[in-house]
């Protein structure tokens, strides 16, 4: 028996699904195994003793909750010295019991190491639990009290039932022959290995040990395995003793060699084999070994039986061999699924002038076990989508962005879209919720639309005084100032694009006069008349420049003219504004004109009031004080009036209504014709004229009024001298 699980722990493969798994190039080895049980599987008192050779149930429980183990990490199980495993391979499947979570293999041989390695599936499941056994049989016995399991992040140790290891018997043996066998699935899932013991003290007395073996044909049936490294071999023990003890066999051969003074033979048929050799030892102990393979490879199952019926010297032994596996397991969690979001690249007329590798955010928000959570996804337009991963199935995701903030180009609100039925877009398409789903990625699709800058300039050019004088019609005299003055601009993006490569420049368009030093105070300090940039939108900067040599008889007229370029667009732009001015020649008005100077008459004489005479005077005459008098005048009792009266010649030069005749007076009624002093009198430019002493002197020139009184005062002379007349002229009608 020892030599027989000696072999085996090289060969032996539990049966297990043949599956890919990922790289383990950049692996971890996580800690995720939590504890180890042992349970003896044939031993009825396994609970309290432990013999040499039991076979026990290694169980290990595994959680990867928080780990984050991923595709291609692994978790291992290093078993100690004293248990022994045979070659096996073995999947954890989810609970499903299809789907792989992870592969699991162990080497045959004393303290292996079990490694398992995860699958895909845990990408979409990270938090798992569950666990798997590997079988492992107690391969040693002197001083061994514990079982003790190295994992990583330490080792669990437990305590050998019953305190120690009894030796006890390692190998049975039959009393007469035994037919035994088993699945040898280390080398191929389809070979079987198969072994008939024979005691030779039981068939003592026959000559010859004579085999006829018969293989099963059930499942496609099985034959001899070819394979040279496993022809046929019979062992030979020399006693009871030393097979039951665990010795090596004293002796090993192949078909046709010798044993017992003569020959082993093996001789192969389509439906088994026979086979024969010498029984001249009564105290030996034999083992004919053999492999077969299946004719039916996709026949080798779990739970698959194959028969074989050998009769040995006459009496049929038989034994049925199932395929099984040495270890299993069972990982599962909740379910997870992941969301992608793209940015397509950009619509509207702007779009080719953004910046290509503009970052926009877009932003997740989600609860998960009752915590609130917010991720931020950066995304360029057209560019890679960014995935949020292993979200519990169920959560609920919203997706947002704000809308990008930026001076020069006016952008739309972003739109979201997506055919997964998982995904609901807001009518307004500027947020979605996407519900996770079991294993699988929804995906989004965001959009924004962009408007493309408007580049403008402006410029305005005034002199010192403010003046803007845009056209001819406007130009200003600069007679005052010697035909010469300071130009001030004010130069505005006035648009909604930084605009680069600015330049002013002034020019003259009429006239000989000279625009000189032109320079402006750029935005960034520096000075001069063109500037790189950027010229930011709303910014403005000055400029100065001097005009000089404007003269009489030539206008002037100048440009100034402004130009840059869209920083984003590229769009020229451009602006210009003019300057007029010109220099009057001076001209002596006329009279009367505005600017000219101003005479009035030395003297204003109002007539005398007319009175009703008592007689009448054939030849009246006026009465005239030759000189002012400082009192006011006082009519005398009568009046004699001159019917050839006229106005002094110091009235207004204009032409004067004849006065018609008056009365004479008597002497006593006629009133004095002096001027009173406080008379208003216009004033010539050359001072007061001096009154001449006598009624018929000749007056000074006279000037014309400037007032619309001295009009009205002469008015009303002339409507006293005709109201006199018409008096007179009655009083002549009564008398006739």
């Amino acid at each position: 028996m020892p030599g027989i699980v000696a072999m085996l722990s090289t060969m032996l493969l539990g049966l297990g699904a043949l599956v890919s798994l990922p790289s383990s190039a950049h692996a971890a080895e996580v800690n995720v195994v939590k504890s180890i049980e042992m349970k003896n599987l044939y031993n009825k008192d396994g609970a309290t003793k432990t013999k040499l050779w039991d076979t026990f149930r290694v169980n290990f429980t595994v959680d990867t909750t928080g780990t984050g183990a991923k595709a291609g990490d692994t978790f291992t199980v290093k078993l100690p010295d004293s248990l022994r495993t045979n070659v096996t391979s073995f999947p954890m499947y989810a609970k499903d019991g299809k789907t792989e979570v992870a592969k699991c293999e162990v080497p045959g041989g004393d303290g292996q190491t079990l490694t398992c390695t995860f699958g895909d599936y845990i990408t979409s499941h990270p938090d798992m639990t569950g666990g798997g056994w590997v079988q492992a049989a107690v391969s040693k016995h002197k001083d061994v009290k514990k079982f003790t399991f190295m994992v990583p992040g330490g080792q669990i140790s437990k305590d050998v039932p019953g305190g120690y290891v009894d030796p006890g018997r390692p190998r049975d043996l039959p009393k007469k022959a035994a037919k035994d066998g088993w699945p040898e699935a280390s080398v191929s899932p389809s070979l079987l290995y198969w072994s008939i013991k024979i005691n030779a003290s039981g068939i003592s007395g026959q000559q010859n040990v004579d085999i006829v073996d018969k293989f099963d044909t059930s499942n496609g049936g099985y034959k001899l395995d070819d394979n040279p490294g496993r022809a046929p071999r019979l062992l030979k023990w020399n006693s009871a003793s030393d097979y039951t003890s665990g010795k090596d066999p004293a002796l090993s051969v192949a078909a046709g060699q010798a044993v017992n003074n003569g020959t082993f033979t093996f001789t192969p048929s389509e439906t088994g084999y026979k086979a024969s050799w010498p029984n001249s030892d009564p105290n030996a102990v034999y083992e004919l070994r053999y492999f077969t393979q299946l004719k039916d490879p996709s026949q080798a199952k779990p739970g698959v039986k194959f028969k074989n019926e050998a009769q040995v010297n006459g009496e049929t032994y038989a034994h049925t061999s199932q395929l099984i596996t040495f270890g299993e397991g069972q990982l599962d969690g909740v379910g997870r699924g992941s969301v992608s979001v793209k940015k397509a690249s950009l619509e509207g007329d702007g779009a080719n002038y953004v910046d290509k590798a503009k970052q926009y955010e877009v932003t997740a928000t989600y609860s998960v076990g009752g915590v609130d959570r917010s991720e931020k996804l950066v995304l360029t337009a057209g560019g890679e989508a960014k995935t949020l991963r292993s979200l519990p199935v169920g959560t609920k995701v919203t997706l947002s962005e704000i809308t990008p903030v930026d001076p020069e180009f006016k952008w739309g609100k972003p739109v979201f879209s997506s055919s997964d039925p998982n995904v609901k877009v807001s009518q307004d398409g500027s947020s979605a919720v996407v519900t996770v789903g079991e294993k699988a990625t929804a995906k989004v699709m965001v959009t924004n639309r962009v408007t493309a800058p408007s580049p403008k300039v402006d410029i305005v050019k005034k002199d010192s005084k403010g003046n803007d004088a845009n056209t001819s019609n406007e130009a200003v005299d600069l007679r005052g100032s010697n035909g010469s003055t300071q130009l001030t601009f004010k130069v505005t993006n006035n648009g909604t694009e930084t605009l680069t490569d600015v330049k002013v420049t002034d020019s003259v368009t009429a006239g000989k006069a000279k625009v000189d030093n032109l320079s402006c105070t750029f935005p960034d300090g520096t000075k001069g008349t063109t500037w790189a940039g950027p010229f930011a939108p709303g910014v403005s900067f000055p400029c100065t420049a001097d005009l000089s040599g404007v003269t009489a008889g030539d206008p002037h007229a100048d440009r100034a003219n402004v130009e840059g370029k869209g920083k984003f667009t590229g769009k020229p732009v451009s602006d210009h504004d003019t300057y007029n001015a010109k220099v009057n020649t001076p001209q002596k008005p006329a009279p009367g004109a505005p600017g000219a100077p101003t005479v009035s008459p030395s003297t204003l004489v109002k007539p005398t009031p007319p009175v009703a005479p008592t007689t009448m005077s054939p030849t009246p005459t006026a009465s005239i004080s030759p000189s002012p008098s400082p009192t006011t005048a006082s009519p005398s009792p009568t009046a004699s009036l001159s019917p050839t009266a006229s106005p002094s010649p110091t009235a207004s030069s204009s032409p004067t209504a004849s006065l018609p005749p008056t009365a004479s007076p008597s002497p006593t009624a006629t009133p004095s014709a002096t001027a009173s002093p406080t008379a208003q009198r216009p004033t010539a430019t050359s001072g007061p004229a001096k009154p001449s002493p006598s009624t018929t002197a000749k007056p000074s020139k006279p000037s014309l009024p400037r007032t619309g009184a001295k009009v009205l005062g002469l008015g009303i002379v002339a409507l006293v001298a005709i109201a006199g007349g018409a008096a007179l002229i009655l009083a002549r009608r009564k008398k006739n």
